[in-house]
């Protein structure tokens, strides 16, 4: 049976510790530790994003969150307020660019596209929808071989 999971918080950046401690709190017991770890720092960066390019500063909006765990996956579902933007269609510089140039950071996105297993977006309604999934990983079995 699915458990899911849900919050709204002010889209500032003193708000992304209480976001990520809402997930390992929602994760535990529902993941991995290593996919607990991975998955907060994409759910991280993509409020991170939001904080920092959607929304006019001055502003108060917010950001939705939902979790959904199921025996196979967990999906974080994220919605905004802010200017469209399509992680999908965007393509990151690449390292060897960022290298050259003593470029910190403008990893984020790479980083979620690379950990999650499946990202959708759409815009709707005049809001941005993000939804990352991530397959649970398979168990070796203990089974001895012979």
């Amino acid at each position: 049976m699915a458990k899911q999971f849900s919050i709204t918080a002010v889209a500032e950046p003193q708000n992304l510790k209480a976001i990520r401690v809402f997930f390992e709190e929602a994760a535990r017991g529902n993941l991995g530790q290593e996919d607990i770890y991975y998955m907060e720092v994409c759910l991280n960066e993509i409020c991170e994003n939001i904080i920092r390019h959607g929304y006019e500063e001055g502003k108060e909006e917010t950001i939705n969150i939902k979790l959904r765990f199921d025996e196979n996956s967990v999906r974080i579902i994220v919605v905004d307020k802010g200017k469209p933007f399509n992680l999908l269609e965007y393509e990151p510089i690449d390292t060897q660019t960022l290298i050259k140039k003593g470029i910190k950071g403008k990893l984020g996105i790479r980083t979620v596209k690379t950990i999650c297993d499946k990202i959708y977006y759409k815009r709707l309604k005049g809001k941005n929808q993000v939804v990352m999934i991530k397959n649970r990983r398979k168990r070796p079995s203990t089974a001895p071989t012979q």
